[in-house]
């Protein structure tokens, strides 16, 4: 187990240390609420030009998945866990944008952010679920590199909102399925499918009698 955080150790300060400070202002968008407004912005936008009642259904699904996973983390997970964070953790290492005061595991930030990619996969939607996972790992590596959160934070973080998402994905998947609406309109089709068919039979015994 120690040779483990050893491992996690020498990732942080890889990531916190190696790496060009002159990436210090990508990382710092990558961790703001910035790129989460302009891809909201972008999403509603293209909506609205598509007239998109099944796109702008997936915006607020999305939404009730990432505010349900983000509380359970930030208010469940954190404080159980009770992992401090690194720039507090240790002195050496370089704090990019300032360290907050919660708990460190899981990454809220790589949590949300893997919710999306979940949601997209469990959607059947497997571009978007590229592009977007791509960015799920680069705003986890860009608090590593903040120095605010270990490896193991982020990992961990990945693997509940993909969980997360991608059941929030499937979930809207079927649930037109199983709607009552449709049933009922399956029912009565079955019904009107059924009662075509026995007029044609009794109409053409008639006949033939």
């Amino acid at each position: 187990m120690e040779a483990l955080f050893e491992f996690e150790r020498a990732v942080l300060f890889f990531f916190n240390h190696k790496l060009s400070p002159g990436a210090d202002a990508w990382m710092i968008f990558l961790s703001s609420e910035t790129i989460w407004v302009l891809g909201g912005v972008l999403y509603l936008a293209i909506a609205y030009a598509k007239r998109s009642l099944e796109m702008l259904k997936a915006f607020v699904l999305v939404g009730l998945v990432i505010g349900l996973s983000d509380m359970f983390a930030a208010y469940v997970l954190k404080p159980e866990i009770g992992r401090i964070r690194p720039c507090k953790a240790f002195s050496i290492i370089r704090v990019v944008s300032g360290c907050a005061g919660s708990y460190s595991m899981p990454s809220n930030h790589a949590l949300n952010a893997m919710v999306l990619a979940g949601y997209a996969l469990g959607a059947r939607q497997l571009r978007v679920f590229l592009w977007l996972f791509v960015i799920a790992l680069a705003v986890g590596l860009s608090r590593v590199y903040s120095g605010v959160h270990f490896p193991f934070d982020i990992l961990l973080g990945w693997i509940l909102g993909g969980s997360f998402g991608f059941f929030g994905g499937r979930l809207a998947e079927l649930l037109p399925k199983l709607s009552p609406l449709k049933v009922s309109r399956d029912v009565k089709k079955n019904r009107w499918l059924g009662g075509s068919f026995s007029s044609h039979f009794a109409m053409k015994n008639h006949k033939q009698g």
